[in-house]
């Protein structure tokens, strides 16, 4: 394969299989970097601080900001999914957001290797 997209964000990180997809030359992408905004992650202090350092306006949700800054900082794909016309605009705000290696390093040690995304349709565990 040419692109392998998985379940992405702090609490689920896949260093391995993101080692495997970068010595095989298949480009990782992440899918549900924002975990469904699940509460376990969405109010973890570490996010949330982070958010509050980057947040200039206060209208965009600056947490989902941070995790998909996040994911870009490592060089996946990100494939952040809204209906919502004004979340799509503010998703593009990314762009312009940089975290420090320090903020990557801190959002990194979250890691729980846990999926919030089942597939219970096709019976895997």
């Amino acid at each position: 394969p040419s692109v392998n997209q998985v379940e992405f964000h702090p609490h689920f990180t896949r260093k391995e299989l993101r080692d495997y997809c970068k010595s095989e030359g298949i480009f990782f992408q992440a899918y549900s970097s924002l975990a469904r905004n699940h509460p376990d992650l969405m109010s973890d202090s570490t996010i949330a601080e982070t958010a509050k350092i980057h947040n200039s306006t206060p209208q965009v949700d600056a947490s989902n900001l941070v995790l998909l800054a996040w994911a870009l900082s490592f060089g996946i794909g990100i494939i952040p999914k809204s209906a919502n016309p004004e979340r799509v605009i503010d998703n593009f705000k990314v762009v312009g957001m940089k975290l420090t290696k320090e903020e990557i390093e801190r959002i990194t040690e979250l890691n729980r290797n846990k999926n919030y995304i089942r597939c219970d349709g096709w019976n895997v565990d």
